[in-house]
């Protein structure tokens, strides 16, 4: 290697480094913020505990919208923060079917999914840097558990079920929400480790919450919230949105 190529070349990993420096020290700077973010949001004085349970329709909440802008609206967002006070941040967070909001603050949420597993995807869209705080908090103690765990048995791996294949003529969209699925952490197989739904299953399950969710728009637009029907379906709808981890 001549004299010139060995300047190039130690010019060019010098560049690299100072790249690499740039980008950790940008990646420290977003994680000193979040954090302080964080460490902010838990300092605000806690609200007392909600005495309904925490759902409201969305007449309401676009009268609150109205309120606080000054302008009527039609439109259902799918997050309203409310107003900067002495106490703890509150987010209303809109339902998977549209139709009610549910209260959220940095205690947790007052979804069902919330009460039974301690995190939901409502949380996570109204405070995603408390998500992270907690996420990073129990990296180290994960890593302790998985050194404890013993390796599974021959016979255990055998009963494991490989990956079926998908059909050929398969819904693209369809299985872009099923891959979804096998990856998500709130769905009831990764809660609590047990086998995923089969893509037949899996498709028999979304069309019927999606039968649901449409008969539970209609009967809202009609103002029907207090028919027994009304509340068997969103009862049934929970059911599968805890499975499919919505």
């Amino acid at each position: 290697m001549t004299e010139a190529e060995e300047k190039q070349a130690s010019w060019m990993v010098q560049d690299m480094l100072a790249e690499q420096q740039r980008i950790k020290q940008a990646a420290n700077q977003m994680a000193a913020s979040a954090q302080a973010e964080a460490e902010r949001i838990k300092a605000k004085l806690p609200l007392p505990p909600a005495a309904s349970e925490g759902m409201f329709e969305v007449r309401f909440v676009q009268a609150l919208v109205e309120i606080m802008t000054g302008r009527a609206t039609v439109a259902k967002p799918d997050m309203v923060k409310m107003p900067e006070t002495p106490y703890e941040q509150i987010a209303l967070v809109l339902s998977s079917t549209g139709q009610f909001y549910y209260r959220v603050t940095p205690q947790g949420c007052t979804c069902k999914g919330f009460v039974y597993r301690g995190k939901c995807r409502h949380f996570k869209a109204a405070f995603p840097e408390l998500v992270a705080l907690r996420e990073n908090g129990n990296c180290s103690e994960s890593r302790r558990e998985v050194r404890q765990v013993k390796a599974p048995s021959q016979q255990s791996k055998a009963g494991r079920k490989e990956p079926e294949n998908l059909p050929a003529l398969a819904d693209s969209k369809r299985v872009k929400e099923y891959q979804e699925y096998l990856q998500n952490d709130y769905a009831a197989h990764r809660v609590h480790e047990f086998h995923p739904m089969d893509y037949k299953n899996f498709c028999k399950a979304a069309r019927r919450l999606e039968k649901i969710q449409a008969r539970l728009k209609a009967l809202g637009d009609a103002g029907q919230w207090e028919c027994q029907e009304y509340k068997d379906l969103e009862r049934e709808e929970h059911r599968y949105c805890v499975s499919l981890g919505y």
